[in-house]
């Protein structure tokens, strides 16, 4: 359990939620005349822009832990399989998430 709390702990900090408890962002952010959920400036973030990539790195994460339960313990061939595929398709979810944000911002950054 306490392994679980520490990931979750790291999770957050790669997801900025120090970030969001001391600059407090919003949940908006007005950018040449609209509204977005997602800061166009690399070294900004809202608060639903963090949310989601919290999300994306314990898919991640969870991904990697169930690879690696599928291959401890005894249990039959098909189980194995079965979480081998759920665990890739995870990462895959969580890494494909993260890669998401991060082109959403790089396309709505100024150029000049």
């Amino acid at each position: 359990m306490l392994q679980f709390l520490l990931v979750l702990g790291c999770l957050y900090v790669m997801s900025g939620g120090f970030y969001n408890l001391i600059i407090k962002p919003t949940q908006y952010v007005h950018w040449r005349g609209n509204w977005y959920t997602i800061h166009p400036d690399m070294g900004y973030q809202t608060t639903l822009e963090s949310t989601y990539a919290f999300f994306c790195n314990v898919t991640t994460f969870l991904g990697l832990w169930t690879v690696h339960f599928s291959t401890t313990g005894k249990r039959s061939r098909l189980t194995s399989d079965r979480l081998m595929l759920i665990g890739i398709g995870l990462m895959v979810v969580g890494v494909s998430g993260s890669y998401y944000l991060v082109e959403m911002k790089r396309m709505s950054v100024p150029v000049g």
